[in-house]
């Protein structure tokens, strides 16, 4: 199953927004994460597929899309998400993750992502997503709560 958002996206947007002085915690959004993978609630994702979306790209795009939010084109946003996304996927081996960029043929892109899924991987999935905030790690934190269920 291929889904176009995770937990890691969700993360980096909390990451890149925060860039933007807009209210957001990264903390309690990669805690909440974690807590469910650890706690059953919910999957880790087993591998993931990172398109990177030169700004000009993402502007003719909009062309074709129509107008968006502006802080999703604004390019602190864009680099501080891509910043985050990508310090997470470095932590990741090569059989977790598959880093694309957007200006290559779409023939490329596909066969090259079925290429990377095809093939099973053989490092455990990681879950921890803590791992990719910018803050030091090890200071205390107050746990998040569980999430209520829906």
């Amino acid at each position: 199953m291929l889904f176009d958002r995770s937990p890691l996206s969700c993360i980096a947007y909390q990451q890149a927004i925060s860039r933007l002085d807009v209210p957001a915690d990264p903390h309690y959004a990669a805690d909440i994460f974690t807590h469910a993978v650890h706690t059953g609630m919910t999957l880790p994702p087993d591998r993931y597929l990172y398109l990177r979306l030169p700004r000009e790209t993402v502007l003719a795009r909009q062309r074709h899309r129509g107008p968006v939010q502006p802080h999703l084109v604004d390019p602190r946003f864009i680099v501080a998400n891509d910043h985050a996304s990508l310090r997470y996927l470095a932590m990741l081996p090569n059989d977790r993750r598959l880093i694309l960029d957007a200006d290559r043929p779409i023939s490329q892109l596909a066969a090259t992502a079925a290429a990377f899924l095809a093939a099973p991987p053989t490092s455990p999935a990681p879950a921890a997503w803590t791992r990719m905030l910018d803050t030091p790690h090890g200071q205390p934190r107050t746990p998040a709560p569980a999430p209520h269920p829906a």
